[in-house]
Parts: structure tokens; sequence; C-alpha cells
């Protein structure tokens, strides 16, 4: 029995539409080879300046917009960090999300981190609200669960002092009273940061793992001309692909193969690997050992596609 544990939160994309570098193990000999192996995927990364293999991404159909992934990979900084001049905005904001993962941040925002922030999540697979400001200071989750893989609209509108969640169309959380009058010496400029924070997870009312395995598309924001910084390199994932029961590996977990017998294997297909927060070099311990072979991963089942590297 081989057991591949996965540190962060992990989702291979569905084999059939996805290119990718496809592993192969096969079972020759005792657990000590498998050990070997471990051994042999943690090795530094190579010194040398060129760019690592990554797989192209399958591209959007026509009938879908362009949906960004929010996870960062092995780390927990923003994908991407708004700003917005507070005398030119607009009172709410939507988009469509989709997720397996229970647990992260969809996006944050503030004028101060310190005593001026918001941050709308997941935990436990339902919304959860957290705010801090001169006039209230509040936890509360609201509405039904999210991580079934299925696209959702959420509408996130500040009516008055009060503050506005919509899911699907249906308000299931109205929070009166958490808005007041601006000081005149207040900041104008407002932070939004989708799939992250910008202070650390310890600092929320209720602390939750900000890293969030999902994706975001048809996005409105309080202003179109809002200035745009990505903070992180684009995603290696992609939110082209079907969403299917299994893509998702929550933290902690692990993936168990049985492999019986001298002439057994087990293969699938992977977009990224990362153990200890670093990059594992599958071409590097591919070239020292004879157990572990590449491939790359078929288009569509059976099309005779797969070209060996």
């Amino acid at each position: 029995m081989w057991k591949a544990a996965f540190p962060h939160a992990f989702a291979p994309e569905s084999l059939e539409a996805k290119r990718g570098p496809q592993l192969i193990m096969v079972s020759r000999g005792p657990l000590a080879i498998w050990h070997g192996l471990l051994l042999l995927l943690l090795l530094p990364l190579p010194s040398h300046g060129g760019p690592a293999l990554r797989p192209p991404l399958p591209s959007q159909t026509t009938e879908d917009s362009p949906a960004l992934h929010l996870s960062s990979g092995p780390g927990q900084e923003p994908v991407t960090i708004m700003t917005f001049n507070l005398t030119k905005i607009t009172k709410s904001s939507s988009f469509e999300f989709r997720t397996w993962d229970p647990e992260g941040v969809i996006f944050y925002g503030d004028t101060n981190p310190k005593n001026d922030w918001f941050m709308l999540g997941l935990r436990d697979g339902r919304p959860e609200i957290q705010l801090h400001n001169h006039w209230a200071q509040l936890t509360v989750s609201a509405g039904p669960r999210l991580d079934d893989g299925k696209w959702h609209q959420m509408e996130v509108k500040i009516h008055g002092d009060s503050l506005l969640l919509r899911v699907d169309g249906v308000e299931v959380l109205c929070l009166r009273q958490v808005f007041g009058q601006q000081a005149n010496n207040s900041q104008l400029i407002m932070r939004i940061a989708l799939g992250g924070l910008l202070f650390p997870a310890s600092d929320l009312r209720l602390p939750l793992v900000p890293a969030l395995d999902a994706c975001l598309r048809q996005d409105d924001w309080l202003d179109q001309q809002a200035q745009t910084s990505a903070s992180v390199p684009t995603s290696v994932r992609s939110c082209a692909v079907e969403s299917q029961p299994g893509i998702f590996f929550p933290p902690g977990t692990g993936a168990e193969f049985g492999l019986q017998g001298e002439a057994t294997s087990a293969s699938f297909c992977l977009d990224g690997l990362w153990a200890q927060g670093r990059s594992l070099d599958m071409d590097r311990a591919q070239s020292r050992s004879l157990n572990i072979w590449t491939h790359s991963c078929p288009q569509n089942p059976g099309n005779g596609s797969d070209t060996t590297h």
C-alpha cells in the first residue's frame, strides 16, 4: 500500500479535459522503494534559470466568461488587489462563485486594516461575514452550503447603514446599523483583495484558513475604473474544466493506492505538486529513478494523443 500526503489544498482537474504531466508509479519491490521516491521528490529545485515546465491550459468554452482561480498555490496571498476611490463607487458588488472547498476567503476589503475592514468567506461550506469598524464588530454566518461544485450568484450590497447578502437571488442576511457617516479625516481609498487577506489570518475576529480552492467569474465590483494589481503569479489551475466530485483534496488529507503484485501500477494527472511550501521537481526525480515515468495527459480518453516525454 502506498500513501501520498497532500500538505495543501489540492484540486487536480478533470482528466478528460486537461493536459498535464501524468505520473505513473509501478510497484517493483518493498516499501523502501517508495521511501526513495519521496526523497527524490523532495530534492532541491535546479539552480538554472529556465522556466518550470507547465502544461497548457484548456481554452474557455464560448458560452462561459473567463473565470479566475482564487488559489495562489501553496501560499495564502490574494490573487488580485483592487483599489477604489470611495467618492466614486457604487454600493454593491456581485459575482458567480464555484467551489468544493468548505473554508477560505472569497474577498477582503478595507480602508484601514486596523479599524475598518470586511471579509466574506466560507466556513463549513456556508457564507461567513466578519466586519470591524467604528460602528460594529461582528462575525456571522448565514445561507446555504455553497461547497457543492455548482456556480452560485452572490451579491453584497450596502444600503444606508445596512449590509445585505444575497445568494442566488435570495436575501440570506441583513445586518443593520453597521455603517455610518464617514469622518472628514477618514481614508478615501478602499482596497479589495480576492482570495486572501491583507493582514495575518490571526487578526481576524474568528481565524480561518484563508486559502480557498475556488473559481470566480462574471464579477462586477464597486467601480469598473478601479486600479487592479495582480499580487501573485497566475494560478496554473484552470476554471475551464467541468467541476466533478473527487477533484478536491482538503488540507491534511491524502490519497491511498492499493498496489498488489509485481506488475501493478498507479497513474494520474497533476497540474502541480508542493511539499512544505516548495514546488517538487518531477523532472529531476524522474531522471534519478527508473520507477517514475511521465507522459502527457490525454485531452480526450482513447484518442491516442498520449505522447511520452
